[in-house]
């Protein structure tokens, strides 16, 4: 876990192979999720994406239609909430 958006690249740049999963805040301090969604998709093609946000999805620039992009889930969610969108995204990248 990560405070901000710049430190979520640098840890993405020292990492990038071992990411499966970038979980990105919409709205982060330093910069925000969907300039590290456009970040992520460049230097882990491979990893899955899954903004959040209490804002709409369609207030963002993200592609939620596109089936390749990120996914979504909106604020307020609980853990359980959360888990199982993790285990919905990672078990359709099989």
């Amino acid at each position: 876990m990560v405070g901000d958006g710049e430190q979520a690249l640098e840890a993405l740049h020292e990492r990038a192979e071992q990411f499966h999963l970038v979980i990105l805040d919409m709205v982060m301090p330093k910069k925000g999720g969907a300039e590290i969604c456009r970040d992520v998709q460049a230097l882990a093609p491979h990893a899955r994406i899954l903004l959040t946000s209490g804002y709409a999805p369609e207030s963002f620039d993200a592609r939620m239609d596109d089936p390749a992009g990120p996914s979504f889930l909106p604020k307020p969610f609980t853990p359980l909430d959360l888990m199982h969108k993790v285990r919905e995204i990672l078990d359709a990248t099989r």
